[in-house]
This record gives structure tokens, sequence and C-alpha cells, in this order.
């Protein structure tokens, strides 16, 4: 589940705002071959360039969080309670 900050939020607002105005000025170009590189160049790589960035950062933080879970959970107990080491008990 993709959790969101107030920060990341008002990111991509800004990220959409930009890309509003970029198609503004392509849209308004002398050719279609010029509204298309501006748009590319000023608009889809630097908004994909941040994107992917943020993208990067949040795999990065979930792959520590699940490597630090998985650690922490490596002591033989399944739940939180270690409901599964009590049943293998009462089993024996």
């Amino acid at each position: 589940m993709l959790r969101r900050t107030n920060a990341e939020l008002k990111m991509y607002i800004v990220a959409i705002g930009w890309l509003y105005v970029v198609m503004m000025m392509a849209a308004v170009s002398d050719s279609l071959l010029k509204g298309v590189i501006r748009f590319v160049f000023l608009g889809a790589l630097p908004v994909g360039l941040l994107l992917w960035v943020k993208l990067m950062r949040y795999r990065t933080r979930e792959a520590e969080r699940a490597q630090t879970q998985a650690a922490e959970g490596s002591d033989g107990s399944d739940g939180p309670d270690g409901s599964d080491v009590a049943r293998k008990a009462d089993q024996a």
C-alpha cells in the first residue's frame, strides 16, 4: 500500500501543474514538431525522471523495511505473540 505524505502530494500537484503549463506552451508552438519536442524535453522527461527517482526511493525504503521485519521475525515465531511457537509446543 502506498502511503503518501503531505509533501509528496504537493510534489505531485506541482508536477501536474508543470505538465499543464508545458502542454499549453507546446499547443501554441509554430509547428507540430516544435510542440512535440517542447513537450517531451520540457515536460515528459523531467517529470518522468522526478517520478522515477521518487519511486526508486519508495521501493528502497520498502525493501529495507521488509528486510528489517524479516530479521526481527526470524526468532522462530510466526505471529507477534509467538502463537505458532506455542502451538508447536502443544503438539509435541
